[in-house]
């Protein structure tokens, strides 16, 4: 079938796709890989884990598999990262799927604070060890999860557990938040050709609704798929209905 590049978001895995790709590959051939610094792949330096480098690294990959994806999918910070290659002409897809994408820089004082905070954070090396250490608790993983507006099942939350408590990958989920620059991606979403959805789970507690609805005014073809009941982690909670308000439920209800 057509190519299917999934790419998850900051802090994640390829295991966030669990219950979607294999609902998708009944229709696309699926490739899933783990950003740069997170779940099984290397930590390069600081410049690596910018938006700039994640999205060459990403480009470098999928030249080396020669593979172009016809359809584009991610979540969160991931949909920023496909984002930014359509724009430098990295890929190409037919379309582009945002899932609670993070295209916008933050509003107000969260969008000063961000980075200096983040910045400081990943310098000091005791840090992500702290956070792994209390990642062991799966009730404090629980709530973290749950402060996105999202609820997952025990399996969701033991792998989103196991990550957290793996200091190298915090310290490049830090690194990752200390170098993000959104304010050169809101410049370049005009410059998107392609049939862009803006997926907004409207119990989403860490990427507004809203925001979808603001990146579709700069986009030349883009739409919003708002769905209710669910969170941050719609694609996680409930992949059929992502699915399927994207357009590909056959996908979702074949089989």
């Amino acid at each position: 079938g057509p190519v299917a590049l999934l790419v998850h978001g900051t802090g994640a895995a390829t295991h966030s796709w669990r219950g979607f790709a294999p609902l998708l590959a009944r229709s696309h051939d699926v490739i899933a890989i783990d950003l740069p610094g997170h779940g099984f792949t290397d930590t390069p330096g600081p410049a690596g884990l910018s938006l700039d480098g994640m999205a060459a690294a990403l480009a470098a990959l999928l030249e080396s598999l020669r593979v172009q994806p016809q359809l584009a999918i991610g979540h969160s910070a991931g949909a920023a990262i496909l984002a930014r290659m359509c724009a430098d002409e990295r890929i190409a897809p037919r379309r582009l799927v945002s899932l609670n994408g993070a295209l916008l820089p933050f509003d107000g004082a969260a969008g000063v604070l961000f980075s200096p905070l983040a910045r400081l954070a990943a310098g000091i090396g005791l840090v992500p060890r702290v956070i792994a250490w209390r990642a062991r608790d799966q009730a404090a993983v629980r709530r973290l999860i749950a402060s996105t507006g999202s609820v997952l099942e025990p399996e969701g939350v033991e792998l989103y557990r196991r990550l957290l408590a793996a200091p190298g990958h915090v310290a490049a989920v830090m690194q990752m938040m200390a170098q993000w620059d959104l304010v050169p991606l809101q410049q370049a979403l005009p410059r998107l050709r392609m049939p862009v959805t803006l997926v907004a789970a409207e119990l989403d507690r860490a990427v507004r609704a809203a925001d979808a609805e603001r990146a579709c005014t700069l986009l030349a073809a883009g739409s919003v798929v708002r769905l209710p009941g669910l969170g941050h982690l719609a694609h996680e909670e409930d992949p059929g209905a992502v699915l399927a308000g994207i357009g590909l439920a056959r996908a979702a209800k074949s089989g």
